[in-house]
């Protein structure tokens, strides 16, 4: 079985890329909120 078709690998792939959406997300609300864009 390859690394691409272990689950586990799979759903730590999606679960990182969601937490790294959202870590990029919250990051961009605040340096608005700190340079005043909103």
């Amino acid at each position: 079985m390859s690394p691409e078709d272990d689950p586990v690998e799979r759903w730590g792939r999606r679960i990182g890329r969601g937490l790294g959406l959202a870590a990029v997300v919250v990051l961009a609300y605040l340096l608005g909120q700190q340079l005043r864009l909103w």
